[in-house]
């Protein structure tokens, strides 16, 4: 149920052009399978899944081609049917370096059937779903979802949140899901929920959403036994608008009242979050037997000719999905995976969908203000959701003090940009602070 409370928020954060207006009434719109696929094998947290097929080889849509190198990793599947041609190096925007597998798709053009794939075993338990599936936190951290899922003996969860915030500038993905996918993503939640042996769930969204929320209403109305026979309840929480409202730790203390300890993980507070889109891969696991291999992708921005929220398959490059949204209005001077606060530029349109791209942002203009001394205003601590001193932190990195940096909490940074994005001296505090805390860990 959506509860009568004020709009909850956290001390801190900025309010930048949330800029939804380019995606929010696209609906969702399906790409045609391009000419090839291009499947980086490293599509989440650990190292890269091991390659099960052979060049040369025939693959269906739905059909594990990679599976896990090591305890933490994802099963991979074949996007579409098709051959493998060759396996080649890229670099993914994240600066990560990945092998991955060109498969030659045999139906350019056309568009995927609903039911046209292998199908995962549904003899299987929902968590053993849910890793055949492959699926990972789509909300950008790419963590196993069958291992947070698994919780250990000496933990319990408590709370599971649900992140539905989208607080990103740009993206409208989890957005329009909920606006045409409410009832698949309720019902993703309850599986979720029935996993973790969790009552209590919150389901979070800003509350510049007015019209999903309706939806969700609408979509527990409809729901209600079900929850009832799985002893789920969902509470609706409206968020103000503020970035990063979504950040992990800032939810679990904004609607729980507990704090994740520094250096800690939110089952450490008896919570455990999820990504909207996580839970309706879910959804489509347990209900389908569908592998995740697509994912919604808002290609957005003011440089691109027609904004879209895109249903791709894995794989597809930033150019398939620039030509279906007609192309550049002028040529963009920066092109981001993700929003302008938190994503990665990139500079390659061959740079494929993985599982976490949520966005594909074009910039006619690329912010490039020359950055001058710092001023001591302290509008970096007031606007750090964190708490943290960003001036003092950088100039311990610059002086090359980096252990004193990591003393004073240099690694609960969430690298959100907020600090950077108030800074009247535009200096480049994330970059110092990834910086900072590489070369932190390194000194170890």
């Amino acid at each position: 149920m959506r509860q009568n409370n004020k709009k909850l928020t956290f001390k801190g954060g900025v309010h930048p052009n949330d800029a939804k207006h380019y995606n929010k009434d696209k609906s969702i719109e399906r790409l045609p399978y391009p000419e090839k696929l291009i499947i980086a094998l490293s599509q989440g947290t650990g190292k890269p899944s091991v390659l099960t097929k052979e060049v040369g080889d025939k693959v269906r849509r739905g059909e594990v081609i990679a599976t896990p190198s090591g305890a933490i990793g994802n099963i991979i599947v074949s996007p579409a049917d098709g051959t493998i041609a060759e396996v080649i190096s890229i670099t993914l925007p994240q600066s990560i370096e990945s092998p991955a597998v060109v498969i030659k798709t045999d139906n350019p053009g056309k568009i995927p059937g609903d039911d046209d794939f292998v199908k995962i075993d549904q003899n299987q338990t929902p968590l053993e779903m849910i890793k055949s599936a492959g699926i990972v936190g789509m909300g950008g951290a790419g963590f196993p979802t069958h291992i947070k899922y698994s919780i250990p003996n000496d933990k319990k969860c408590e709370f599971f949140i649900v992140n539905a915030s989208e607080c990103e500038p740009c993206l409208c993905a989890d957005y329009r899901l909920l606006i045409e996918k409410a009832d698949e993503c309720i019902k993703g939640i309850i599986e979720c929920a029935k996993i973790l042996s969790v009552r209590s769930v919150f389901l979070a969204l800003e509350d510049n959403k007015s019209d999903a929320l309706d939806k969700v209403d609408k979509a527990l109305d409809n729901n209600r036994e079900l929850m009832t026979q799985n002893n789920v309840q969902i509470d609706v929480k409206v968020l103000k608008t503020k970035y990063p409202q979504g950040d992990e730790k800032n939810l679990v203390k904004v609607l729980t009242k507990r704090e994740v300890p520094s250096g800690k993980f939110p089952l450490d507070a008896g919570v455990i979050i999820s990504n909207l889109g996580t839970c309706y891969a879910v959804y489509e696991a347990i209900y389908k037997q569908k592998p995740l291999m697509e994912r919604v992708v808002s290609v957005t921005g003011d440089a691109i000719k027609t904004p879209k929220n895109v249903l791709s398959p894995l794989g597809a490059t930033a150019e398939d999905l620039i030509r279906f949204s007609d192309g550049f209005i002028e040529d963009p001077e920066k092109m981001i995976s993700g929003g302008p606060m938190m994503g990665f530029s990139f500079f390659n349109t061959e740079t494929p969908v993985v599982k976490t791209t949520s966005g594909l942002t074009f910039l006619k203009k690329a912010y490039n203000a020359k950055s001058t001394p710092c001023i001591s205003c302290g509008r970096c601590v007031n606007a750090c959701p964190m708490h943290l001193l960003p001036t003092r932190l950088f100039k311990l990195i610059k002086a090359g003090k980096y252990q004193e940096a990591m003393d004073e909490n240099l690694m609960d940074c969430r690298e959100c940009g907020c600090c950077e994005f108030i800074c009247p001296s535009n200096i480049d505090l994330v970059q110092g602070f990834k910086f900072g805390k590489k070369m932190g860990r390194m000194s170890k």
